[in-house]
């Protein structure tokens, strides 16, 4: 009996001990939280003091394609005058440049005209030259020869005199001028008349050659006077 007592009384105490236990620490443990209480308001101190973090800007808008480039006006072009041209020169000149101005225009284009033409003189003279020295010589005889050349050709006036030379000699003027004589006579003049006719135009063009620099030096002499 003793031993069954003893055991009812030692799960009395646990069940008595079990329940007292919860309560004995809820009263320990409820002081406590008046003690942390302080503790909020300094914390709320402390946030007010830290100053807020800026917001964060807003967001970039999204970039736009480009435009595209305009185009330009079609820029008018406006004819300028040039001063210095020839169309100045005449227009702004006296009669003194106008004159200085047509003697060198008449020098220039005697000069070109004449350049040309020696040019092409001198292309026939070497043609003819050729076809002497291949026709001419391979015949049979003077009169032949010269039926092979080109009308008009200096070489066939120059054998054409000869012959005729030739053929009139009469041997008269004091019978002093032998047959010979007579045709090589003949014949030089025929070739100094070609050399005369070769020879025209170069007058001019040593004229123009030896004054066109001076009356150049004229007119720019009397721009820069009246420049001036």
């Amino acid at each position: 009996m003793s031993l069954t007592r003893m055991l009812r009384t030692a799960l009395g105490a646990t069940l008595i001990a079990s329940l007292l236990l919860p309560a004995a620490v809820t009263a320990q443990t409820a002081p406590a939280e008046p003690a942390a209480a302080p503790v909020a308001p300094a914390a709320a101190d402390a946030a007010s003091t830290v100053p807020a973090a800026p917001a964060e800007p807003p967001a970039a808008p999204a970039a736009e394609p480009p435009a595209p480039p305009e185009l330009s006006p079609l820029v008018e072009k406006v004819a300028v005058d040039n001063p210095y041209g020839l169309k100045a020169l005449w227009e702004q000149g006296d009669m003194v440049a106008k004159a200085t101005l047509i003697i060198l225009l008449i020098m220039s284009m005697g000069s070109w005209y004449i350049i040309f033409v020696k040019l092409w003189e001198q292309r026939q003279l070497m043609k003819s030259g050729d076809a002497a020295a291949k026709d001419f010589w391979t015949t049979g005889s003077v009169k032949s020869g010269i039926a092979a050349l080109k009308e008009g050709s200096a070489f066939r006036y120059i054998a054409e005199t000869g012959v005729n030379a030739s053929e009139h000699h009469e041997g008269t003027l004091v019978e002093q001028i032998d047959l010979h004589t007579w045709v090589s006579m003949s014949v030089q003049r025929a070739i100094d008349s070609i050399g005369s006719r070769l020879q025209n135009g170069l007058a001019f063009l040593a004229t123009v050659g030896s004054t066109a620099p001076f009356v150049g030096l004229f007119g720019t002499v009397w721009g820069i006077y009246h420049a001036l």
